[in-house]
């Protein structure tokens, strides 16, 4: 695995996920609730472990067995929240937790929590919670 790409892991993540979704779905009827509600909750937590990297949702919608319009109405109906603002919230949430416990760097935290630059963090940041990440850091710190 050293001499892959860095996204190799992920791929093998997704796989070793798609194959236990595969055998499940053999062993329960399809279409149950319990199946359901397993095809949310792997993505749920693949989501919460990996959303400081980039995250394919076509993917996770293949694997569920759904059109990525499909799984983004169901995710959000399962969640209240789209797939995507989930992620955000998500990253939005271990910013804070940085901001405040650490003294690492505005753009240290950015690339941590998956954001594509600085300002693209401070500006969600901003719209999320109403304070850059320097004045809430300073008013939380």
């Amino acid at each position: 695995m050293k001499n892959k790409d860095e996204d190799y892991a992920d791929m093998l993540d997704l796989l070793t996920s798609q194959l236990v979704l595969t055998l499940r779905r053999r062993r329960l009827t399809g279409g149950s609730p319990a199946y359901a509600e397993d095809k949310f909750r792997y993505a749920i937590n693949y989501m919460n472990e990996n959303f400081h990297r980039r995250i394919d949702f076509g993917s996770l919608a293949a694997m569920a067995g759904y059109s990525l319009d499909r799984y983004r109405h169901l995710f959000k109906a399962q969640t209240g929240a789209s797939p995507g603002r989930y992620v955000l919230g998500r990253r939005i949430a271990h910013a804070r937790t940085l901001l405040r416990e650490t003294k690492r760097s505005i753009s240290e935290i950015a690339a941590d929590c998956g954001f594509a630059s600085d300002s693209q963090f401070c500006s969600l940041f901003k719209r999320e919670t109403g304070w850059s990440p320097g004045a809430y850091r300073k008013v939380n710190a």
